[in-house]
C-alpha cells in the first residue's frame, strides 16, 4: 500500500470511528477521552507524511521535513499519553507535566522553519537571517503588548501557569512571522 493510501485510509478510518463513537455513545467520547486520541490520530499522520516527505527529498529540504515529522511526533505522543491518562480515570490538570511535550514540539517546528528559510531566501550571507530575527522580534513585541500579556495576566496555575499561557502564544506568533516572512521574501 502506497504511503499516500495509507494516509487518506488512516483519515478515513479515524472520521468514521469518531462520528461511530460520538453517535452510538456520546457518553462514551468524554469516558475515553475521545478527543486527545482523534488529535493523536491526525498528528500521527501528519508526522507519517511529513517523514514520507523527508524520505523523497535530499539535503536540507530532508532535514526541514524530517524536523516537522519529529515535531508531529512529539505532539502525537503527548496527547496520546494524555488520551491513556484521561481514559484510565487521571486527572490532567490544567498545567501538567505534559506541558514539556506539548511545548517541546515547538523546538523541531521552529528549526525546521529556521532551515526552510534559509533554503529559500533569495540574499546571501548572514543579513537577511538578521533582518527576519528583527522583523520576528519587532512583531513578537508588539504582539505581548496586546495580546501576550492579558493571557498571562489571566492564567490560572500560579507562575507556571502564566508561563505557560505566555509560552503557547508567543511561540505560535514566532513560528507564523517566520513562515510569513519566507513568503514575503
Amino acid at each position: 500500500m502506497s504511503a499516500w493510501r495509507m494516509l487518506v485510509s488512516a483519515a478515513v478510518g479515524s472520521i468514521a470511528l469518531v462520528a461511530a463513537v460520538v453517535l452510538a455513545a456520546p457518553g462514551l467520547a468524554e469516558r475515553i477521552a475521545l478527543a486527545e486520541w482523534g488529535q493523536a490520530v491526525a498528528e500521527a499522520s501528519a508526522a507519517v507524511a511529513c517523514a514520507v516527505a523527508a524520505a523523497h527529498t535530499r539535503g536540507r529540504a530532508r532535514a526541514v521535513w524530517g524536523l516537522f515529522a519529529t515535531g508531529q511526533a512529539i505532539w502525537a505522543v503527548t496527547d496520546g499519553t494524555a488520551g491513556v491518562l484521561l481514559a484510565s480515570g487521571h486527572v490532567v490538570p490544567e498545567v501538567s507535566p505534559l506541558e514539556i511535550g506539548w511545548l517541546g514540539f515547538y523546538v523541531p517546528m521552529l528549526a525546521a522553519v529556521l532551515l526552510l528559510y534559509r533554503r529559500l531566501r533569495p540574499e546571501r550571507g548572514w543579513q537577511g537571517l538578521l533582518d527576519g530575527m528583527i522583523v520576528t522580534v519587532a512583531v513578537a513585541a508588539v504582539a505581548w503588548t496586546t495580546v501576550l500579556a492579558p493571557l498571562a495576566e489571566d492564567a490560572s496555575g500560579g507562575l507556571v501557569g502564566a508561563l505557560v499561557a505566555f509560552l503557547y502564544p508567543a511561540l505560535d506568533v514566532v513560528c507564523l512571522m517566520a513562515l510569513g516572512l519566507i513568503v514575503l521574501r
